[in-house]
């Protein structure tokens, strides 16, 4: 029997693909007293790729003064790594306001992540986690799990200077 083939190329364009992540930011435990805060307060945050093309990039990113007024970094971990990725680079806020500046770290593996050298985590009021691939090339980041978490604590006092960690009283 013969058997006839032929082979074509052809060129695919994608027409509508869309990049999407989807967010989560938790707090253990979900309160404290005041009088006698739970230490360290964790804060887990996750971002998952959502959308139909994979991202070569994926930026985790705290930066809310309102939050890194009342609270002070212990320490953090990366329990979780994006799906396909194997770098991160960790850049640091340290100030407030206007004369807050970014530190940026170097990337490096999952294992050896941690604050850009001179920055101490007491000093920090916004962290960046940049995950990629070390080849550079795209990654699926599609696991639904914490990927950074924070261990806090918090402050008696506000970071600027504007009195105690104020809390409010919500009846039930």
């Amino acid at each position: 029997a013969v058997q006839a083939t032929d082979t074509q190329s052809a060129s695919v364009t994608l027409a509508n693909g869309n990049l999407q992540v989807a967010t989560a930011k938790t707090f253990t435990p979900t309160s404290t007293l005041q009088a006698s805060p739970t230490n360290p307060i964790q804060v887990n945050l996750r971002a998952r790729a959502t959308g139909t093309l994979a991202p070569k990039i994926l930026v985790i990113e705290d930066s809310a003064p309102t939050f890194w007024n009342a609270f002070t970094l212990t320490g953090f971990a990366i329990p979780n790594v994006p799906t396909g990725a194997d770098r991160v680079t960790i850049d640091a806020q340290t100030g407030q306001g206007a004369s807050a500046t970014w530190t940026s770290g170097t990337a490096t593996t999952i294992a050896t992540a941690s604050l850009p050298s001179g920055v101490a985590a007491a000093d920090v009021t916004g962290l960046r986690f940049t995950f990629t691939k070390a080849d550079g090339t795209r990654f699926t980041a599609s696991n639904n799990a914490d990927n950074v978490r924070l261990s806090v604590s918090l402050r008696s006092q506000l970071r600027d200077g504007h009195g105690p960690v104020a809390s409010t009283a919500v009846s039930t």
